[in-house]
């Protein structure tokens, strides 16, 4: 059987970021990365002023499996559009579930500033 996303053409890796109490309350450390393909997609501006997000790159990753729990997590664009840099998770991953034929989950990801090559 085939499904939907066997073959992404793009790469990211995944920094998951945990709660971790301490002394001072709590704070936000980096968890094991992880390697994913992906398909990316960039945020149309329409879409990003829907989403409340305002001058900023933001794209839309599409995957099957693998996305790590949480709201807050580094995205690196290993291969694909905006190679090379580094993204913030906006909230939760959406996720599709109805059949196991499209089965899948989408993240916004907003870029961390204006980078200049």
């Amino acid at each position: 059987m085939s499904f939907l996303l066997d073959r992404n053409p793009h790469r990211v890796t995944v920094t998951p970021m945990r709660v971790v109490q301490d002394s001072m309350g709590s704070t936000l450390t980096p968890g094991d990365p992880v390697s994913l393909e992906v398909f990316i997609q960039p945020v149309t501006t329409e879409e990003m002023s829907d989403l409340g997000i305002q001058s900023k790159t933001s794209c839309r990753i599409i995957g099957r499996d693998g996305w790590p729990e949480g709201v807050s997590a580094k995205v690196h664009i290993d291969k694909g559009p905006y190679e090379g840099r580094t993204f913030d998770q906006e909230g939760e991953p959406r996720w599709f579930t109805m059949s196991p034929r499209i089965h899948h989950y989408d993240v916004i990801i907003t870029s961390r500033g204006t980078e200049v090559p």
